[in-house]
């Protein structure tokens, strides 16, 4: 079993409310098999890089969730944050939609691209400036 400290990723500080503590790869990537494949009652294996019937991935599953923590833990076993899902979006749209400023802040801070434009029409730049919270991202 691989344990992935999420301090790994922002030093040893807590990065916007993100806990470090050590969780598991494969614990991670369980919590999301039941979302991912609602057929299969949790029990088929998930692997990162791992599309659900909608096209979501694991990392989309947590920023649903509100899990920046094990967002950090995937991210960090390689993850890519920039994986596009239901309607084109990206975990940095999802975070961002629903205001999720730790998860934003470990999307951003993993490299998340903010030009990617969903099928909705909107870029994760774009979605920022309209809600208002254009500061969470680099730039």
């Amino acid at each position: 079993m691989v344990a992935v400290q999420v301090s790994s990723l922002f030093g040893n500080q807590r990065a916007h409310g993100v806990e470090s503590a050590p969780r598991a790869v494969a614990e991670v990537l369980a919590s999301v098999s039941d979302v991912l494949f609602p057929a299969e009652s949790g029990e088929r294996a998930v692997a990162l890089d791992s599309h659900g019937a909608d096209g979501d991935t694991p990392l989309h599953v947590l920023a649903w969730r509100r899990d920046a923590a094990g967002a950090a833990v995937l991210i960090a076993a390689g993850a890519d944050v920039d994986a596009t899902g239901d309607m084109g979006d990206t975990p940095l749209h999802v975070a961002l939609r629903l205001l999720d400023r730790p998860m934003v802040a470990v999307l951003v801070r993993a490299g998340a691209r903010a030009n990617i434009r969903s099928e909705f029409g909107y870029t994760a730049a774009e979605w920022a400036v309209r809600e208002g919270v254009a500061d969470w991202m680099p730039g």
